[in-house]
C-alpha cells in the first residue's frame, strides 16, 4: 500500500494506492491519524487504487471517520471498487461511501 496527502485547505484528500513498494501500516496511521487530526477540513479518501481491503484497513478508515465525526466535519470514500464496497459496507462506513 502506498498513499499520498493532498491538503488544498478547504479539503483534505487520501489518495491510497496498491504497489510495489508498499509502506506500513504503523506508517500509514502515523501520517494520517497526524494530517488529519490538525486539519479543520473535510476528508476524501480515494480508493481508486486498490481492489481489496483487509479489516486493518477497514479499522483505519473508521478510526479516521470517527476523528472527523469529533471534529464535527464530513469524510467521503470515492471511487471504491465493488469488493471494497462490499465489505465496507458491512462496517460503520457504509453511510460515507460515494
Amino acid at each position: 500500500m502506498n498513499f499520498s496527502i493532498i491538503n488544498n485547505n478547504e479539503l483534505l484528500v487520501l489518495l491510497v494506492n496498491r504497489d510495489n513498494v508498499p509502506q506500513s501500516f504503523v506508517e500509514f496511521h502515523e501520517k494520517i491519524v497526524e494530517t488529519v487530526k490538525n486539519s479543520a477540513t473535510d476528508v476524501d479518501v480515494d480508493l481508486a487504487g486498490i481492489d481489496f481491503i483487509d479489516s486493518t484497513g477497514i479499522s483505519q478508515l473508521i478510526m479516521l471517520y470517527k476523528i472527523q465525526k469529533q471534529k464535527s466535519r464530513s469524510m467521503r470514500i470515492l471511487n471504491a471498487s465493488p469488493m471494497v464496497v462490499s465489505l465496507l459496507n458491512l462496517s460503520s462506513l457504509a453511510e460515507v461511501i460515494r
